[in-house]
This record gives structure tokens, C-alpha cells and sequence, in this order.
């Protein structure tokens, strides 16, 4: 499973690029980190815009292996600014479609945070710290 934690990651990173046009200018970055030893990994997404670097979000992988044998991959979404997060599970069962999994993560981070969430107000942390 380990091998596929790192190609999960990587296609659902392609997958997002491609969804998000370049736009005025704005790129996509991302940062990886993959630990396979724990079995977790993180794609950090920033935009580069012309008047700098913006956070976008971040997702975080983890697998690891249920009580009946088979394999578990969940995905924490996160967005910047945005303190509500979102989780897909992806369990490997029947005649699951790896490539539909990762659009459906794809899709559930361009879709952004559950609705009614709001940005988180950092100004109340700024001001008592």
C-alpha cells in the first residue's frame, strides 16, 4: 500500500492542477511529504499570483489496514483560512475504481469546505497573543 499512497497522491495533485486553469497569471505549487513508515502523506497547495504567494490548502493522506484485512486510505481535506475540514475513505473492496477514487478526492477538495463554514477569525488570537 505504501506505493500507492505516493501515486494517490501524486494523480490526485494532477487532478487538481488540471481543474484549475491558469488564471491572470496564478499558478499552482505544491509541497509533499510522504512518510512510509507511518503511512502518511501531505500535498500542500499554494497559489503564485503576481502579487504573491497565497495558501490554498492542504490534503492529508493516511492508510492503514482495517480489523478484516482489507486496506483503508482516508483523506483529510483542509483550506486555508478556513478552520471546518472535510474526510473521504476509500476502502478497498469489490471492483473499486482507483482512478474514480482519486477524482472523487479531487473533486470533494475543489468543492471547498462543507457549506455554512465560515474563514476563521485570527484577529481574536492576534489581539490576545
Amino acid at each position: 500500500m505504501e506505493y500507492r499512497l505516493l501515486s494517490m497522491l501524486a494523480e490526485i495533485e494532477n487532478t487538481i492542477r488540471m481543474s484549475q486553469p491558469d488564471e491572470d497569471g496564478t499558478t499552482l505549487e505544491s509541497t509533499r511529504m510522504v512518510n512510509f513508515h507511518t503511512g502518511v502523506a501531505r500535498l500542500t497547495i499554494r497559489a503564485r499570483t503576481p502579487s504573491g504567494i497565497q495558501p490554498r490548502g492542504q490534503l492529508q493522506l493516511q492508510n492503514f489496514q482495517l480489523a478484516d484485512g482489507r486496506m483503508c486510505l482516508k483523506v483529510n481535506l483542509s483550506w486555508a483560512g478556513i478552520e471546518a475540514c472535510r474526510t473521504v475513505e476509500i476502502f478497498t473492496q469489490g471492483e473499486m475504481s482507483w482512478s474514480r477514487e482519486i477524482n472523487r478526492v479531487a473533486e470533494a477538495w475543489l468543492d471547498g469546505p462543507p457549506a455554512g463554514q465560515v474563514e476563521a477569525d485570527h484577529g481574536l488570537l492576534a489581539a490576545a497573543g
